[in-house]
């Protein structure tokens, strides 16, 4: 892949991302306004309204992460999925290990230096 395209790719991925950031504050901020007016104190509910506002953000974060592994690999997320996809099931199981075993270190790290 050229280098011409990597830095297309990674530039509308920096795009994706502050527009889905943008999409995840509004619906926060319009769930909590919708939400303001309802006594959430008094809710004898086993799941509380107020953690409601927070299912505003499935979305918005989803396409954030993609557009993340766009801006991180340069390579657009669908060609990344076409590869993902054309890899053996031993192969996906081990790779997907790998990511979920980095992924365990990065926020043990980042836990320990932050907490």
């Amino acid at each position: 892949m050229k280098s011409a395209d990597c830095t297309r790719i990674r530039k509308s991925g920096v795009k994706k991302l502050v527009v889905n950031g943008v999409a995840a504050l509004v619906a926060v901020r319009a769930a909590g306004f919708i939400l303001g007016s309802i006594d959430l104190d008094d809710s004898d509910e086993d799941i509380p309204l107020a953690a409601l506002k927070w299912f505003g953000l499935v979305l918005p974060v989803s396409f954030g992460l993609g557009a993340l592994i766009e801006v991180i690999t340069g390579v657009e997320f669908a060609h990344l999925s076409y590869k993902w996809s054309r890899l053996a099931g031993w192969q996906r199981g081990l790779f997907g290990f790998a990511l979920v075993v980095v992924a365990a270190l990065v926020s043990g790290v980042l836990s320990v230096a932050v907490g």
